[in-house]
């Protein structure tokens, strides 16, 4: 917002962004994505909005940072290019860290393709050596680093020996009546079999999952923002870092 032109915040969740131009635009920012959920039509209001210079944020994910021809989109514009590069979830970009991610690799150009921007890189799960890693493959020299406690008061672990899953898990739920909740499961078939148990038991819940077309995994999110639904049933890359405050368990 200080600066003049748009930042480009590269995130590598679709529901990640979302939630976030969703937020930016509720507090007046002008955001944006550009993700394969969008329309052609879409894809092509945002890029001009870009060069046009409306817009404050503009969100990617990094696969479509790498295809070829978006560093010419990104230094089309007054400025020749974005105002700022804020990189979130940096930890993919080290091959120490938890999640690495090949996609992000290309981030390491930036500083040549774009050496008169700054990059910034944000994580909560960086040791000291993903860190560095993190320094090293982006290229940045003399870095100002600040670093934070990652230890959060409120949250806690319980695990529970399984039995009859189905039943132990709708008991919890009924425990945290009207309380907002996710459940996760580790394939698509499975969060739809889970989604309909529970809305079978009379849980107020809904299926997420990468397979679901565009509209309806939107207007699920949005359902559970709104606390329209309670509990969400997804896979596990939903949920990190949805803005949601009342996620009880």
């Amino acid at each position: 917002l200080v600066l003049d032109g748009t930042a480009v915040v590269v995130s590598p969740l679709i529901a990640l962004m979302k939630d976030q131009v969703d937020g930016a635009l509720a507090h007046g920012i002008q955001a944006a994505y550009l993700n394969s959920t969008l329309s052609p039509d879409e894809m092509r209001r945002v890029e001009r909005d870009y060069r046009a210079g409306d817009l404050d944020l503009l969100y990617v994910a990094p696969e479509r940072l790498a295809t070829p021809g978006f560093v010419e989109l990104l230094r089309d514009n007054a400025q020749k290019g974005p105002s700022f590069f804020a990189i979130d979830e940096a930890h993919c970009i080290s091959e120490w860290g938890h999640d690495f991610r090949p996609d992000y690799l290309f981030l390491s150009r930036l500083k040549d393709l774009f050496p008169a921007v700054a990059v910034g890189a944000f994580t909560a799960t960086a040791t000291e050596r993903v860190s560095d890693d993190i320094e090293l493959r982006l290229g940045i020299d003399r870095a100002v680093k600040i670093r934070a406690s990652f230890d959060r008061g409120n949250l806690f672990y319980e695990v529970r020996s399984k039995r009859d899953w189905e039943v132990q898990l709708v008991e919890f739920i009924r425990e945290h009546p009207g309380q907002s909740g996710i459940v996760y499961r580790t394939s698509r078939k499975s969060v739809e079999a889970t989604a309909a148990m529970l809305k079978a038991n009379g849980v107020n819940a809904a299926a997420y999952h990468a397979g679901m077309e565009a509209d309806a995994r939107s207007g699920t999110q949005d359902a559970f923002m709104r606390d329209d639904v309670t509990v969400i049933v997804a896979t596990v890359a939903f949920g990190m870092g949805v803005d949601k405050a009342d996620v009880r368990f």
